[in-house]
């Protein structure tokens, strides 16, 4: 069959049946007949590398009727493996047929994985500091297993990216406590950090953020701590209220989740309320929140609460995910700035489109950039910097 008979039987029968056969090569669900069919199409397109004169070869004809379908401009929805098993179908894209078999994905697969990146990124780590109360700085590494320090009856262990705090209730002072030491354990960007709390609550720590708190909760005092940058608490209930300090607000519970977002750098600062209840104090009144609701306040002025939030991407974070739904492309760089520790520049106009991204926050840096490129967004790296392109 020539050139031209083989695109006109394709292109009118089969054209839609392609799209969805190589998307299917893409998530790992082609069965062996499958992916047989799709090496024979493959095959059939090279065959032939000739074309007449103005004409596009059948292979770049065929590219621009599939970009439409698999290459989503403003949809980057790809976890590591599902990238890596995309590199079948962007070579599809890019005009170039190549024919696979399920041992063929797997093994382009882990080369892929194995080339090293001249310049590249990790995510974040379990990387926090101590700072204890007479000022002394206690690195936080993973690799740790045992304890950190002693201060009084309080024993610090820290134990795979999990710092905690233990004491025996019953050395406790029975009067009241005027001067509880206290603790702040910061994570720069580039770090996360989870942190026990000595009356139970569980508190996670995302990058370049910090919370101050003391180091035992006395009986008869509110328990009251500090934060900046982003944390998500379960608060254990006890007799005494749960206090939480930010820059915009204090926030009180007894037992709750919620999750806070208060970064310098983002122009809206945001409270979640994911179960139970929470009292928001405003300098100028109070809120009391229901689940599913999020206060949001702009140069810690204006205040408004919304209703029925997505806590999914909310809390895609602290679950190990990146998660954005329409969300314009800056917010999402500031958010990759601090998971990767890199500074990031834009060169000439940046569009104002808006982007959903479904990404593991597990993925390198140059993996990443490949997932953009792929989405029409040019970014380099170079030490430390990320410098993207106009769009």
């Amino acid at each position: 069959m020539g050139d031209g008979k083989r695109w006109g039987a394709i292109k009118d029968m089969n054209r839609d049946e392609i799209s969805q056969l190589a998307a299917k090569v893409t998530d790992g669900t082609a069965t062996d007949e499958e992916l047989a069919r799709y090496n024979q199409v493959c095959a059939g397109f090279y065959a032939s590398e000739a074309a007449a004169p103005g004409e596009e070869r059948a292979g770049e004809r065929l590219s621009r009727e599939l970009r439409g379908h698999i290459n989503p401009v403003r949809t980057l929805k790809l976890n590591w493996m599902r990238w890596a098993a995309a590199a079948v179908v962007l070579a599809v894209v890019a005009g170039t047929w190549y024919g696979f078999s399920r041992k063929d994905v797997t093994e382009r697969a882990a080369l892929v994985a194995e080339v090293p990146a001249v310049h590249d990124a990790n995510p974040a780590g379990d990387i926090a500091t101590l700072t204890l109360a007479d000022g002394s700085i206690v690195s936080l590494d993973s690799a740790l297993s045992s304890g950190v320090a002693t201060m009084g009856n309080v024993r610090i262990t820290n134990n795979n990216g999990v710092l905690s705090y233990q004491y025996d209730a019953a050395l406790l002072p029975a009067a009241p406590v005027k001067d509880i030491p206290e603790n702040t354990i910061t994570t720069p960007r580039g770090g996360k950090y989870r942190l026990l709390l000595p009356d139970g609550t569980n508190v996670w720590l995302n990058a370049s953020s910090s919370i101050r708190f003391p180091v035992f909760f006395a009986d008869n005092k509110d328990r009251k701590v500090a934060i900046e940058g982003e944390a998500y608490f379960e608060v254990a209930k006890a007799g005494t209220p749960f206090k939480v300090q930010t820059k915009d607000y204090e926030i009180e519970v007894l037992g709750t989740h919620f999750n806070i977002d208060m970064y310098e750098d983002e122009p809206v600062n945001a409270t979640t309320l994911l179960e139970g209840s929470v009292k928001v104090n405003f300098k100028k009144g109070t809120f009391l929140m229901k689940p599913g609701q999020q206060t949001r306040t702009w140069d810690q002025k204006f205040v408004t609460v919304v209703s029925n939030v997505n806590t999914e991407e909310v809390m895609a974070w602290k679950n190990g995910r990146f998660f954005f739904n329409d969300t314009d492309f800056k917010s999402i760089m500031r958010e990759l700035a601090r998971w990767y520790n890199v500074d990031v520049a834009y060169e000439g106009n940046i569009s104002d489109k808006k982007y959903t991204v479904d990404l593991s926050r597990s993925t390198k840096l140059s993996d990443l950039l490949e997932i953009l490129k792929v989405n029409g967004i040019q970014a380099d790296f170079n030490g430390h910097l990320l410098t993207v392109k106009n769009q």
